[in-house]
């Protein structure tokens, strides 16, 4: 057991300390000026703290290290490390996270904004890739891409849904217009267009992601039961 006294060291980080002594196995007492008389340290004031777990005291056989913040400073080790952040760099996304990062290296993406992530046992906390997070435009165009370079692959057929007055759409991100009978087909997912830039149902160049029970469009939420 350990009895630390605190005394001149105001600035002390006591979690800290506290964690370390817990995390190796040794009970800590944090002492103050209260715990002396002029001649010796009351020791039944300890006792007693102990059998109350009072705040100022912590035993290895119930106590849990507190938490701590890990050090800023850890992150300057890694390489690229302007973008590696203990917090959370996206907290307003509603995370889904699944294995298999971009670097294969124990990493979690999340489903929605892609931002990835690993738990950094040295320190005990996760670490967040800032860099690796994808605003919904760059998920649509790397989703659209992916499916037109799939298409050229394949003997596609298009299936034509209706996306407004002479206007349809393919799943694979292709276009048919009709203008004065005559008919003009758009492999093209990334010809510019206005109605790419809208989140209507009606007019969106749907993206489609494999939900649950259904295909979801990830560009304007629009949702296929399977």
């Amino acid at each position: 057991m350990i009895v630390e006294v605190q005394y001149a060291h105001e600035d002390k980080d006591l979690d800290a300390v506290t964690h370390d002594y817990l995390s190796t196995g040794y009970s800590v007492y944090w002492a103050s000026p209260d715990d002396f008389t002029n001649d010796r340290f009351r020791i039944e004031e300890m006792v007693v703290a102990f059998d109350q777990q009072a705040e100022t005291a912590f035993a290895a056989s119930w106590a849990d290290p507190p938490e701590v913040d890990p050090p800023e400073e850890y992150l300057e080790g890694f390489v690229n490390s302007e973008s590696l952040t203990f917090t959370d760099p996206n907290p307003d996304c509603n995370h889904t996270w699944k294995y298999g990062g971009s670097d294969l290296h124990d990493r979690d993406f999340c489903k929605h904004c892609r931002l990835e992530r690993w738990k950094d046992t040295a320190v005990e906390a996760y670490i967040y890739d800032e860099s690796t997070i994808k605003t919904s435009s760059d998920l649509a165009d790397r989703a659209a891409q992916a499916a037109f370079e799939q298409r050229e692959k394949e003997n596609h057929q298009h299936v034509w849904e209706p996306r407004g007055e002479n206007r349809y759409r393919c799943r694979c991100g292709a276009r048919l217009n009709e203008h004065k009978g005559k008919q003009t087909i758009s492999n093209d997912p990334f010809e510019d267009s206005p109605e790419m830039m809208t989140t209507d149902p009606r007019y969106c160049d749907h993206i489609w992601e494999r939900g649950d029970g259904c295909m979801r469009c990830i560009s304007c939420g629009l949702e296929d039961p399977l």
